[in-house]
């Protein structure tokens, strides 16, 4: 089970090791890289259970330019491609272009790159470091570096000085439903910006091969070679990244078309709301004056801006109000108005369209609002200075609560609108101006559980119109590591999934655990929930632990993360950093096993293969498993599943071992059903 995990879920990258099935013991590996060459395949050893793999490990090779003259100073980076932060571990090539890299550490989605002075850098992914004894070689041919030049200017076509730039890899591929955007990469050799010069102006060195324009052809030019041959100039060759301070300004995609065009000369223009310089030159400020019908002054309000959670307050006799100092003067801007007795209203204008003098007058129509109470649960008292967010959340469609950034929720930036954000008084009153559709209230403050009043789940008001919400006291999990499993120890975070009855999506903030292996997540609602422990791998987390609970109202709840009740050690080998899960499972065709107790029971487990492709689960239960294993196709967004001559699903009464790339298994009567042929 491949989770994303976060507000947003992980980039996927550009340049992936795509590890398909396993086939009567002959692994097969597809790998991009930099040069297009070819990986040597990876080397099984023989392992047995409790098999521990040793480090370091070693990979050797030389370097040499297109006419095989050795590199010499060439340098050598090995580490793993996200975080792209990460410690990397680095050799260089010696006077006879031969290197030799020690490392310490290995992945699936590790990447060895090199990068010279004068030449185009180059890389490898998926790459298996030998033992000391019987190093890996990877030899390199470079290529003359390609160069360009960039010149960054704003609209006016004034030049912005001093800004950062980066090259990436480019952006391909695009969003559907079953397709994700390949986010830009690092390139080797390119760990720090280069600053443009006072005029905008700067080179940028040891960039990737020069683009091949597909020209037209003599004859036999139909309208679909055409289409084919713009296509393919329009993609991508180079991203560029743009940065003042380190903060992100702007980004530039370079097209094949365009470096032609150019002769590798691009200009890059930076639009002036994100130019550094026209943004500190911006002097707008909206104003406005919102009345009621008959153009009454309404005195007390608030003001948000599309982008902007926290509202303006406003307490003005004529009902004026005025946002910004630096706005700029011709940009279009939302504002909304929300006033007790009125429905929430929508202006655009321009700060230029308006002036203290003239503002934009905003009218106002009426409508009942309504008032609520939070009421503590369990003592019926109100509970006051609780910061509340209100919107319209969908009727049909996707609704979901990204909890880590609530504060910043806002129209144009999550799925609720007509946001506002208020806070209960000291009798833990709120009064909600709403239209004709009325508005969800969400709630989230320490001591009570997380709550989304829908306006299907709205409480009967009493004689006033006040309705009275009761809000449950908080459930806790407290995580820890289990004693004596390995699978609690060393791993990225711990995630959750809230089967909710409230008709959002519950996304959680994916927790680390601290130095002793412990997390805590408060603030929770009774029901049920998967809890995941999470392991890194690449940009992305897989779910190695997955257990269901269930909590009561106000609840604290212990749990040892990596827990497992059994006594049974799954173990086997397959390819080097390969993606194994277990699946446990009611019942399989003509095999009785024990039922499952839905509220506490581990769900499945996963893992990765060590660099000689061992891998152990301790302390199974008894029972039937499903088996899958693959590698994470980070082009497709999806599993990709092979078993070889190996089990699909094991029945586990004692210790089993399994042997995927000859298909044996110990004892052979664990196997209960065995693939045919290589699955995908």
């Amino acid at each position: 089970m491949r989770v994303m995990t976060g507000a947003c879920f992980c980039l996927l990258a550009v340049v992936a090791l795509l590890l398909p099935a396993l086939s009567a013991g002959d692994p097969e590996v597809i790998v991009i890289r930099g040069d297009g060459g070819e990986l040597p395949e990876p080397k099984l050893i023989e392992v047995k259970r409790g098999h521990v793999a040793s480090y370091p490990r070693v990979i050797t090779g030389k370097i040499a330019d297109a006419e095989g003259k050795p590199v010499s100073g060439a340098l050598i980076e090995w580490g793993p491609d996200y975080p792209h932060d990460a410690p990397l571990e680095t050799t260089r090539s010696g006077a006879d272009g031969t290197y030799r890299l020690v490392a310490q550490k290995a992945g699936g989605r590790y990447r060895l790159g090199v990068s010279a002075a004068g030449f185009c850098p180059t890389w490898t992914e998926g790459l298996i470091p030998g033992p000391v004894s019987d190093p890996t070689e990877n030899a390199w041919k470079l290529t003359s570096e390609t160069v360009i030049e960039v010149t960054i200017v704003g609209e006016s076509g004034l030049p912005i000085p001093n800004l950062e730039v980066t090259p990436l890899t480019p952006q391909s591929g695009f969003n559907s439903s079953f397709s994700t955007v390949q986010q830009p990469e690092p390139i080797p050799g390119h760990n720090h910006p280069v600053v443009c010069n006072g005029q905008g102006v700067c080179q940028l060195h040891q960039l990737l091969p020069a683009p091949v324009v597909e020209p037209p052809k003599p004859s036999g030019n139909t309208v679909d070679e055409v289409r084919q041959r713009e296509y393919a100039n329009q993609q991508g060759w180079l991203h560029l990244r743009i940065a003042q301070n380190g903060k992100w300004v702007h980004e530039h995609e370079i097209t094949a078309q365009e470096y032609l065009d150019t002769q590798g000369k691009i200009r890059v223009v930076v639009p002036d709301y994100r130019n550094p310089l026209a943004r500190q030159l911006y002097t707008g400020t909206l104003y406005g004056q919102v009345v009621g019908p008959g153009g009454q002054p309404v005195k007390d309000f608030h003001v948000t801006l599309r982008h902007h959670g926290e509202p303006l307050v406003v307490s003005d006799p004529a009902g004026r109000f005025q946002w910004g100092k630096t706005l700029d003067p011709t940009r279009e801007y939302e504002v909304r108005i929300f006033a007790s007795g009125f429905a929430p209203q929508l202006a655009k204008f321009t700060p230029r369209s308006t002036s203290r003098e003239k503002p934009e007058r905003i009218e106002l129509t009426p409508h009942p609002s309504v008032e609520f109470q939070l009421l503590d649960e369990q003592t019926l008292k109100p509970i006051p200075n609780v910061p509340v967010v209100t919107g319209i959340s969908k009727k049909t469609g996707w609704n979901y609560m990204e909890w880590h950034n609530l504060k910043d929720y806002a129209d144009g930036s999550h799925g609720l609108e007509m946001v506002l954000h208020m806070v209960t008084d000291a009798e833990g009153r709120i009064t909600v101006p709403e239209g004709d559709e009325p508005k969800t209230l969400v709630i989230f403050t320490p001591g009570y559980a997380r709550t989304i009043v829908t306006p299907l789940l709205r409480p009967d008001p009493d004689s006033t119109g006040l309705m009275q919400i009761p809000v449950a006291p908080a459930a806790v999990i407290l995580g820890v590591q289990a004693a004596g499993s390995p699978i609690s120890v060393g791993q990225g975070g711990v995630s959750l999934h809230y089967f909710a009855t409230d008709g959002f999506e519950h996304m959680f903030h994916n927790l680390t655990q601290d130095e002793n292996g412990e997390c805590r997540i408060d603030s929770l609602a009774a029901g049920e929930y998967l809890v995941m422990l999470q392991h890194s791998d690449g940009n992305m987390s897989t779910s190695c632990w997955t257990k269901k609970i269930a909590l009561k109202a106000g609840e604290q709840r212990q749990l040892p993360l990596g827990e497992m009740t059994g006594s049974l050690t799954l173990s086997g080998r397959t390819t080097p950093f390969t993606d194994i899960q277990i699946t446990r499972k009611p019942n399989l065709p003509g095999i009785d096993v024990a039922e499952l107790d839905d509220k506490s029971t581990v769900l499945n487990l996963a893992t990765i293969a060590d660099i000689d492709g061992y891998f152990e689960f301790q302390h199974v239960e008894p029972g039937a498993y499903t088996v899958e294993i693959g590698r994470f196709d980070r082009f497709g967004g999806g599993f990709r599943f092979g078993l070889g001559n190996g089990p699909t699903q094991l029945l586990l009464v004692e210790d089993t071992h399994v042997d995927y790339p000859t298909g044996e298994v110990t004892p052979p009567e664990a196997a209960v059903e065995v693939p045919s042929a290589k699955t995908e």
